[in-house]
């Protein structure tokens, strides 16, 4: 219960926002926040959703059906919750401004240690005080129903409600909504100790502010900046800023900021294994980020849905992004990108870093030294043989093939190869200990590696690598032949002549480009509807054989998917939606992704 109170009530505060509000979320968190969300202005992203097509999706008369019931019974709990409350039914208004909430730790004076603390704030405006009646309420009920008066305590001339969460209400719930899964795995951070250090919520109102934290301490900041005095908020921060201003323009966003991360894996690993295991090598394998971030913005000047998704790494790029710190021109697509293909990637890679970025690895980590020191030359022998011939640019193609079977989905992945002869000397040397067998297909060469599946006990498609045409292509059997027949063949039409595709292309901006790509994610949500049930249900007439009772099982669990299934009309979606494509830039500081969500050619 403590959890759904918690999550209740912050959820509350962050619908509960003005128009014009006049403080924003780094203004009033504390400075050491860790995670952050927030929106600048809550009601105006609402609006601007009303505008696109994904809106016109929600209330046409199909979804509205398919709904009807979910609705309905939401109504019903809405109003027997205001009931119950005795407020009005419209006490719960939409969101229409600023509103936050952010996630740090504090320390304990007294032993040292860290606990989680959460902040989150509202503005609510002219509705206030309709506001403050429902926050009063709900507060009422937990007393009377657990038999409860709640203390007070007095911070900068303020009174704070003390709204203790009882204990007694918790171990139900935990049950019910499983947060007592996340624990019991010494590798993993215990996700239910967030809530687990959370007992108490202070609150107040402060004019059209709601505020509410999980400590005491953690309101001062926010308080002391309303007066107007210097605080030691989250907006101090330099780190902050500029992971922020990497994200743009956007209605929303979330942060995670890395500085003082490790004070929060102090405090949900208990154990100090994940520290301790992987601590040291984090930095050599993906460099030393400063704060991942994302942000969306609806209706925007060339896209439905942009995206924004960034990695701030102030001190340059290292790890594995190293290895990606290369921009390039968006190119013509390869001949081998037919009409069939429904998603294309194309990323720039630093191959013959590679090497140098393994040793790091495991330099970086005495266990991982001891376990693959002894093994290194031939480490080193076997990613020179792959690498070395390779160029730096990798295309990525997903196919589909008609009539729809269960193999009719393919995907290929196509690198640069500078030399080819180098290469195949290298998969001569190494391929049989890989199980690869070869063959000829057009005059270029294939290996098949099928032992592959076999080996792992489990029924995979043919898998392949095959040479040709200045590349690796390596995929599924039947996309490999493909890519190879159609290779250095640039008459043949090909994506590059669909009209969604270049629609999706052009919307991105121009400039040099890390990696960029498209999708066409509906067909392939309709396809691969159709590959699963196929694959099911050849999967059942095998199990027949061995197991008519299994069989059975598995033919009325297909039977439930597929009710689930059908509901899920693409061909409506496609009415409202369109295709999507992406695009990576390299920055001083970082990267910064994003994706575009456009709306149907023709949408309603």
């Amino acid at each position: 219960m403590k959890k759904f109170l918690i999550t209740s009530f912050a959820f509350i505060c962050l619908l509960s926002a003005p128009a014009y509000s006049q403080f924003t979320i780094e203004q009033l968190a504390p400075e050491n926040t860790i995670i952050v969300t927030g929106s600048d202005d809550v009601g105006n992203a609402f609006d601007r959703v009303k505008r696109t097509s994904l809106w016109r999706l929600w209330k046409s008369k199909e979804i509205q059906d398919m709904t009807a019931e979910v609705m309905e019974e939401m109504a019903s709990n809405l109003k027997t919750m205001y009931e119950e409350l005795g407020v009005d039914e419209d006490a719960l208004i939409p969101p229409d401004g600023a509103a936050g909430f952010a996630l740090n730790t504090l320390t304990d004076e007294e032993t040292g240690a860290s606990h989680i603390a959460l902040f989150a704030f509202a503005d609510y405006g002219e509705n206030a005080d309709k506001f403050s009646e429902l926050i009063d309420a709900f507060i009422q009920k937990i007393e009377e129903d657990n038999d409860l008066e709640f203390d007070e305590e007095e911070l900068l001339g303020r009174t704070v409600r003390v709204i203790e969460i009882p204990e007694q209400m918790d171990e139900d719930m935990d049950e019910d909504f499983g947060f007592d899964d996340f624990g019991g795995n010494p590798f993993l951070p215990d996700v239910g100790a967030i809530t687990d250090q959370v007992s108490v919520i202070y609150y107040l109102r402060e004019g059209s502010l709601f505020l509410a934290a999980s400590d005491l301490d953690n309101l001062r900041p926010a308080l002391e900046a309303i007066d107007g005095e210097e605080a030691e908020v989250l907006g101090n921060r330099e780190d902050f800023h500029e992971a922020r201003n990497q994200l743009g323009e956007v209605d929303g966003y979330g942060l995670i900021l890395t500085r003082d991360f490790g004070d929060l894996m102090a405090a949900v690993d208990e154990s100090g294994m994940i520290q301790m295991m992987i601590g040291e090598s984090v930095e050599a394998l993906i460099g030393k980020i400063g704060a991942l971030g994302y942000g969306y913005h609806m209706d925007g000047r060339t896209a439905m849905l942009e995206q924004t998704m960034t990695i701030y790494m102030p001190e340059g790029k290292g790890g594995i992004f190293a290895l990606m710190d290369m921009e390039t021109p968006r190119s013509d697509l390869p001949s081998f990108v037919g009409t069939d293909a429904i998603s294309y990637t194309s990323v720039n890679f630093k191959f013959d870093g590679v090497l140098e970025f393994i040793r790091n690895v495991i330099n970086s980590n005495p266990m991982l030294a001891m376990q693959f020191g002894p093994q290194m030359p031939a480490i080193e022998e076997f990613i020179n043989g792959f690498c070395n011939p390779l160029g730096s640019r990798m295309h990525l193609v997903g196919t589909i093939r008609r009539p729809i079977e269960a193999d009719s989905m393919n995907t290929v992945v196509a690198i640069e190869c500078r030399n080819q002869e180098q290469f195949e000397e290298f998969i001569v040397e190494s391929g049989s200990a890989l199980g690869m067998e070869p063959r000829d297909f057009l005059g270029h060469r294939i290996y098949v590696m099928d032992q592959l599946g076999q080996g792992m006990g489990m029924a995979l498609p043919s898998i392949s690598l095959g040479i040709g045409g200045g590349f690796l292509f390596l995929g599924t059997s039947v996309g490999v032949e493909q890519a190879l027949r159609t290779t250095g063949q640039k008459h043949l039409a090909g994506l590059a002549d669909d009209e969604e595709y270049q629609r999706a292309i052009s919307a991105l901006a121009d400039g040099l480009q890390v990696g960029w790509g498209y999708s066409d994610y509906l067909t392939s949500l309709e396809v691969t509807r159709q590959v699963a049930r196929k694959t099911m249900k050849e999967s059942i007439e095998q199990m027949e054989e061995f197991d008519p009772e299994m069989a059975a099982e598995m033919k009325e669990e297909l039977e439930e998917a597929g009710n689930v299934l059908d509901k899920l009309d693409v061909k409506l979606l496609k009415r409202f939606l369109g295709p999507s494509s992406w695009s990576v830039r390299s920055t001083d500081r970082g990267f910064v992704m994003t994706t575009l969500l456009l709306d149907a050619s023709d949408a309603d």
